[in-house]
């Protein structure tokens, strides 16, 4: 996936003319894409914050599951506002991992306050599904890219 960073260099290249207006300020699909993870990640803080329903499905584990949904999602959408931002390196998606971990601990330890289990194995599934989220990623931005130079 070829997604644009923000440019902050002076894209017609004159020297002491200033920048472009549209050089500074973030694309819409940027807007859009950052909007969509603060929609994301307060749904996501709201939901694991609720006092505990009945269970809808009975399923062993889907609670795990759900965890590894979650968190591959905003994973997912962290690395896109990453990449509308500037190139992509390693450290980025290191960083991203590390960052959506320790947000589980933090959700996991807050939910006690609520009336929730804090669980071990909650927080290794929000985890697996940072990493989870991270290769969607970066499996998606790879078939685009081969599928922009064929």
């Amino acid at each position: 996936m070829s997604l644009p960073h923000q440019h902050t260099g002076n894209p017609t290249g004159a020297e002491g003319q200033a920048p472009a207006p549209t050089s500074r300020r973030p694309s819409c699909r940027a807007r859009v894409v950052r909007l969509a993870l603060v929609i994301y990640w307060l749904a996501l803080f709201a939901g694991t914050h609720l006092p505990v329903q009945q269970q809808i499905l009975s399923i062993s584990n889907i609670d795990k599951l759900m965890h590894l949904l979650a968190y591959a999602g905003l994973s997912f959408l962290l690395m896109m506002v990453y990449a509308y931002r500037r190139t992509l390196r390693v450290t980025d998606y290191i960083q991203i991992l590390a960052l959506v971990a320790i947000y589980g601990i933090v959700d996991e330890v807050l939910q006690s306050f609520v009336g929730r289990d804090c669980e071990f194995w909650d927080w290794v599934a929000d985890a697996l599904g940072a990493a989870v989220g991270l290769a969607c990623f970066h499996l998606v931005v790879h078939r685009r890219r081969r599928a922009d130079s064929s």
